[in-house]
């Protein structure tokens, strides 16, 4: 049986890591072909990464230019935020007008709901942590899972 275990970081000690790597041990002895997967690269010294390691895991990890540029993505949203937001705004004012009629109030308020409202699209839209997944999706195709453990999300 093929085990992917997904956690957000490896860290060299930890309460995740105290229950994954005992764990992913056990079953790699047991005989399943264990995988974990990080979203953060791996520090050394890590001597969680040196047992899965000792164990035979395999640890995968994001490429390193894939997570440059997710985390250039995400510490750059707000201004792409602001910038987009700030280009759509005259294109929301018909709509934002009809509103503020039929709902009888100022035009400031409903045009301040329709801006958030599409900037609450586009931060969807501009889900850069998506592009740490392109590595376990490919893997994932590589060697399907039997099953997914996933630790530490939240």
């Amino acid at each position: 049986m093929r085990i992917y275990m997904v956690m957000t970081v490896l860290a060299p000690i930890g309460g995740i890591e105290a229950a994954l790597v005992p764990l992913a041990c056990q079953l790699q002895a047991q005989g399943h072909e264990v995988i974990v997967y990080t979203l953060q690269p791996v520090t050394d010294p890590n001597q969680n990464a040196k047992a899965l390691d000792d164990a035979g895991i395999e640890v995968l990890t994001p490429p390193g230019w894939l997570t440059h540029l997710a985390r250039w993505g995400i510490a750059h949203r707000p201004q792409w935020l602001q910038r987009i937001g700030a280009l759509l705004t005259p294109l929301l004012v018909p709509p934002a007008s009809l509103d503020a009629l039929i709902r009888r109030r100022p035009l400031r308020r409903s045009l301040a709901g329709a801006v958030g409202k599409a900037r609450g699209l586009l931060a969807r839209q501009l889900a850069f942590e998506s592009l740490l997944y392109i590595s376990l999706q490919r893997a994932f195709r590589r060697r399907p899972p039997d099953v997914v453990h996933v630790h530490g999300w939240g």
